[in-house]
């Protein structure tokens, strides 16, 4: 609703997200992972990133139904056992963090796509997600390219 309300859209959304609103574009003609992504990052620009988490878990809690029960078990079992385990998907880091929280998985690092976030200053500063990815969308190849920035290492298994 609220973007198709805007009397003025912001010049940085991409005019075949802003042709949902008139029909001229179609979600199944958005480009995935790329545009899809865009138009989920839309409603929660501006939010301070402590608001968006909490409200993350908030609602992942309300849905025990988004985690396979058998992969959270084997997640917290090879981290009690020592392994170092990662979550990288290409789903949003701070949307994967939430979920870690809300499903009580023990994990030692948790990668994604990043949104882009701007930090207001004075006394108390904020950080606020904005409305652009900040890097690539870690998917495919990437995921191994971050695990690899991220802990100088190649990851001994993945699913």
């Amino acid at each position: 609703d609220t973007l198709c309300s805007s009397e003025a859209p912001s010049p940085k959304i991409p005019s075949r997200i802003l042709g949902l609103c008139t029909n001229a574009t179609s979600v199944q003609q958005l480009a995935y992972p790329q545009e899809v992504y865009e138009l989920l990052l839309l409603p929660f620009a501006g939010w301070p990133v402590k608001s968006y988490e909490a409200t993350a878990i908030s609602w992942l809690r309300s849905r025990r139904d988004l985690v396979y029960a058998p992969m959270a078990d084997l997640i917290n079992m090879l981290f009690q056992r020592g392994w170092r385990v990662l979550l990288v998907s290409v789903t949003m880091v701070d949307t994967i963090r939430a979920l870690a929280a809300a499903y009580g998985l023990n994990v030692n690092a948790v990668l994604g796509s990043v949104p882009e976030t701007s930090l207001d200053s004075g006394r108390h500063p904020v950080l606020r997600r904005g409305t652009d990815l900040h890097g690539p969308f870690i998917n495919g190849d990437e995921k191994v390219k971050a695990i690899w920035a991220n802990e100088g290492r190649l990851p001994l298994v993945a699913f």
